[in-house]
């Protein structure tokens, strides 16, 4: 599936930027944009999102801010989905 839009979130709780992303998704679905998310693995974001949100693509990064698999895996996810614009909410060092 190509997206056009990838909201990144690393964090593991869900406060007031995990929930802006969560109403960013919603909404960019509803005007029909194609949207997709990274974040961390198990983190209460993408298990909400896979919950309610199931049309929404997402990738479960691991580790913290700063590792290098995920940003391997994070880039190469972009360039397979065609992917011209990324959103980081909470970049890590390596964005």
């Amino acid at each position: 599936m190509d997206f056009s839009v990838v909201h990144l979130d690393l964090g593991k709780e869900y406060r007031g930027g995990q929930r802006q992303v969560f109403y960013l998704l919603s909404s960019q679905l509803e005007r029909g944009i194609k949207v997709a998310l990274a974040a961390r693995k198990n983190s209460f974001l993408l298990l909400k999102v896979q919950e309610e949100l199931p049309q929404v693509p997402v990738l479960a990064l691991g580790g913290g801010e700063f590792n290098w698999l995920s940003a391997f895996k994070l880039a190469s996810w972009i360039k397979k989905n065609n992917c011209t614009f990324y959103t980081p909410m909470k970049p890590g060092p390596w964005v």
